[in-house]
């Protein structure tokens, strides 16, 4: 994405954040990002996001657990 902004969109889900947007994949077409932000018990959090190709098929990218000190 180099100095550009991803837009998502999405919803609350239970207690759980889902958004996706698109980015550029030329000379083909856009592929897909998905970023999934869920409170853990505690005063942790888990994020993460998925790589998905035009056709659908979501991969995971990235995964994080943090925790508050």
């Amino acid at each position: 994405m180099a100095d550009k902004v991803m837009a998502c969109s999405g919803a609350v889900e239970d207690v759980s954040i889902n958004v996706m947007g698109s980015y550029e994949a030329p000379p083909g077409p856009d592929w897909h990002w998905r970023t999934v932000i869920t409170p853990i018990e505690g005063r942790r959090i888990r994020i993460v996001m998925y790589n998905a190709c035009p056709e659908g098929t979501e991969t995971l990218a990235v995964e994080i657990d943090y925790e508050k000190a």
